[in-house]
Parts: structure tokens; C-alpha cells; sequence
């Protein structure tokens, strides 16, 4: 965006220094190479733009760069920085730039993207005699004879140069390259995996490929795309049906054909263009992705509302545990047989532990919960395990005991106590002595809560 940031400055700053205009590529968009390119032309031009930089900031008021402008001053004086500049400048210039020479250059040997197999397979064949010597690449004698994928002379020679400038100072530029280009052979493999000899490529004939035949790039529907959008900026409400019409007329050099008809057939077409003018085919479609996004929407919300329904379902049960806060009154319910009074099942044990998850102490990290989810809790043993140590975390925490008294209540569901209701009587040791026998062990309810 030339409206942004200091794109006009640079160029008027490289047009007084060198003579010419430099035009910084592309990275803000989707572009072949972009990105490489930036990083060779960094890379060639690394003192002017620090220079460039400096200018900036003390020609501003306040004599400082802005946090974007002081991130990329600091990354043009970092070596790791530099060290990926000078790998992806050497990668660009030996294997992207002879590859799309091959797929867009105007010498390319091959017009049918089902014939690249073998370019492929030189490409990776390349990649190999790379990584088995980098410093082919990145060596004191780096030579575009050996480097270059197609053997060419370099596209940028002055980023290759800049390369060799920088790289005695840069002492994991060979290791970082290595590992570039390791990893460039893997995707690589991947992309041109339908080339593999197994595939059905492979085993096609010459004649099946030349009936097959497919362009190697996109150029001709992204050239489409563009000039429907360059007319609709003359024409918004011009339909799609319009312009498709407009230009098949074009290159189909509909005019020839129509000065050989008669009047009567002249005639006839146009009543059958004012009839689908005048259906309102367009209209309908433009109604029926409206109607589709509405659909859409509302399906949205439903989901949404069905979700908080479970979510507050969820909250309102746990808010109804009545939760044990006493290591005996777990150990008791735990070790109770199958099916006896009092007997605490699997989802009998999971409420307590979400009671826990919800109101027990929590985790310093906001992400983390001291309560493993459902999922993580195991069987019903590990379950007594959890239960067992969350109670303790509570105890150890000094919070409320007989939480059926000190009830915290959810703000989004309060609950007001029923005057009529007689409260609940806690169980106290009394009640678990009476199932097995008379001498609890304990004097008194306080020294059994103690």
C-alpha cells in the first residue's frame, strides 16, 4: 500500500544515491517468490537501507522509529537475521529461479504440465548433490555452473556477491542452509508426488498426455478474473451471466455470425434475450445466496443457544452436589460395597470432582485445572484417587467445610433459600457409626472435623 509507511521515500532516497528508482517487492500480496526476492534485495542494499533508516528517524520530530521501523533497523543488524537472508537468498537464485524459468520463462522446454515429471526429478536430484556439499552453495567457490538448477548464469548476481560479503561472519550460514534445504526436499517430494512412477502420470502414453494437455500455470483464469474485475468496477450491477455473454461475444467473434442472419432470426434472438432478461434469473440467484447466508446464520444461533443450554444444564447439576468435605466421608463412601445404601458410582464420583473442578482451589495458569476432564480421569478407582486429593487441596486451602451451609451460589443462577424447607442436617460421625458400630474412634463431632 503506497499510502502507507516509507515507500515513496525509499525510492526517492535509492534514485538520489544510485541513479535508479527501486521498487521493493511485493510481500504484502500473494506473488511468485516475493519474499526471496525481498530477502536478495535486502540483502544486496543492506547499508542503504540502514542509511535509509537513520535518515527516517532523525528526520522525525521526536527522532525515534516507530516500533515497525525499529524492528526492521534491528533485524538488518542481527546475525541469526542475516544468516536466514543470506540461505534464502542463495536458495532463491539456485533452485526457485532456474525452476520457474522452466515453468513461466519464455524458453521453457515443456508447455504441458503432464511432461514435468523429469524436471521434478532433476530438482530433486539437485537437491540431493546440495545437501550432500552446501558448500556449493554457501562455499568460498560457489559458482552458478555447480549451484544452479538449470546451470544459468544468476539471475541477481549482486545478491550472491552480497552473500559472499557477509558470510565470514556468519558462522551457522552452512548449517542453517543445510537444514533448508533438507526441509525444502521434503515438501519438494510432496508437491510433486503424482510424478512418482507409480502414478498414473507416469504410466500414461505420449498420445494420452497430448489429449490430456494442461497449462503449467493458472494465468489465463487469474487473467479472466482480472478483467471481470476491472469491469465491474465500471459496471457494479453488471451480472456475472452479462459479462460471460460479453465476452464470448468477443472471441467468438459473435458480429461475423450475426451479419449472416436474416431479419426474422435477428428477430427471434432478441425476443429470446428480452425473455431471459426478463425472467429475473439473476435476481433469484443473488435472493438465493442471500436466503443461504440467512439459513446459515440462524443455524448459528441455534447452535449457540442449544450450547448454552447444555453449558447452564451443566452448571445448574453441579450447583445441586451436595459435596463430601471430609477425608473419612470419602474413604467411607469409596470403600462401600456395589449396590449398598449410600454406595457412590461413577457419575455419583465425577459430580463431586466437577464440584471441585468449579469451586475447590484452582491452578496459578488461568488454562490449567487441578481436575482432569472426564475423559483423563480414568477408572473408578483412579476417580477415588482424584477425589481423595482434590478434598485435600480443599481442606489444605482453608476454605468452608460444610459447604451445605456456606453455599456458594452461580451469580447466573442464584438460588433464594426456601423459608418453608427445614435445612438439611449434615452427616455427622454419629450417622456413619450407626452402619457399623458403636465406638467410632471419634469423641465428638468437632474432633471428627478437626
Amino acid at each position: 500500500d503506497r499510502k502507507r509507511g516509507q515507500q515513496d521515500s525509499l525510492r526517492f532516497f535509492f534514485d538520489a544515491e544510485l541513479g535508479f528508482v527501486l521498487a521493493f517487492p511485493d510481500t504484502s500480496n500473494t506473488r511468485f517468490q516475493s519474499h526471496m526476492e525481498a530477502a536478495a534485495v535486502l540483502l544486496t542494499y543492506l547499508d542503504y537501507f540502514i542509511r535509509f533508516l537513520t535518515y527516517v528517524k532523525e528526520n522525525k520530530q521526536s527522532r525515534r522509529l516507530n516500533h515497525m521501523e525499529q524492528n526492521v533497523f534491528d533485524g538488518l543488524h542481527d546475525i541469526p537475521t542475516r544468516t536466514e537472508l543470506c540461505a534464502t537468498t542463495m536458495y532463491y537464485q539456485a533452485v526457485s529461479v532456474p525452476y520457474m524459468r522452466e515453468i513461466r520463462g519464455a524458453n521453457a522446454s515443456e508447455d504441458n504440465v503432464l511432461r514435468l515429471g523429469p524436471l521434478h526429478a532433476r530438482l530433486i536430484t539437485h537437491l540431493d548433490k546440495l545437501i550432500a556439499d552446501p558448500d556449493l552453495l554457501v562455499g568460498p567457490a560457489v559458482s552458478y555452473e555447480t549451484a544452479s538448477l538449470d546451470g544459468q548464469p544468476w539471475d541477481h548476481p549482486q545478491a550472491v556477491l552480497a552473500v559472499q560479503k557477509y558470510a565470514p561472519d556468519l558462522p551457522h550460514l552452512k548449517g542453517l542452509t543445510l537444514d533448508l534445504l533438507m526441509g525444502a526436499r521434503v515438501a519438494w517430494k510432496r508437491f510433486s508426488g503424482e510424478y512418482s512412477d507409480e502414478g498414473d502420470i507416469a504410466a500414461a502414453t505420449e498420445d494420452q498426455m497430448d489429449r490430456a494437455q494442461m497449462e503449467k500455470t493458472n494465468d489465463r483464469c487469474e487473467s479472466s478474473f482480472g478483467v471481470f474485475r476491472q469491469e465491474a468496477k465500471i459496471s457494479p450491477n453488471m451480472s456475472l451471466e452479462i459479462h460471460n455473454s460479453r465476452q464470448m461475444y468477443k472471441f467468438n467473434r459473435t458480429s461475423d455470425y450475426l451479419k449472416q442472419l436474416s431479419p426474422a432470426m435477428r428477430k427471434f434472438l432478441r425476443r429470446i434475450v428480452r425473455e431471459q432478461d426478463g425472467s429475473g434469473g439473476n435476481r433469484q440467484q443473488k435472493i438465493s445466496l442471500a436466503q443461504h447466508k440467512k439459513e446459515k446464520a440462524e443455524a448459528q444461533i441455534e447452535k449457540t443457544r442449544r450450547r448454552a443450554e447444555k453449558k447452564k444444564a451443566a452448571s445448574d447439576a453441579i450447583d445441586r452436589v451436595i459435596a463430601i468435605l471430609t477425608i473419612t466421608e470419602v474413604e467411607y463412601s469409596a470403600n462401600l460395597p456395589l449396590r449398598a445404601p449410600g454406595y457412590l458410582s461413577v457419575p455419583l464420583i465425577d459430580a463431586q470432582l466437577d464440584w471441585h473442578a468449579r469451586y475447590g482451589p484452582q491452578d496459578l495458569d488461568p488454562k490449567k485445572t487441578l481436575v482432569p476432564k472426564k475423559g483423563a480421569r480414568g477408572n473408578r478407582e483412579n476417580r477415588v484417587k482424584l477425589w481423595r486429593e482434590a478434598v485435600e487441596r480443599y481442606l489444605e486451602a482453608g476454605l468452608p467445610r460444610d459447604f451445605r451451609i456456606e453455599r456458594r451460589v452461580n451469580p447466573e443462577t442464584p438460588e433464594m433459600p426456601d423459608e418453608d424447607q427445614e435445612p438439611e442436617e449434615p452427616i455427622t460421625v454419629q450417622d456413619l457409626g450407626d452402619t457399623e458400630s458403636e465406638d467410632s474412634g471419634y469423641d465428638s463431632e468437632e474432633e471428627y472435623y478437626a
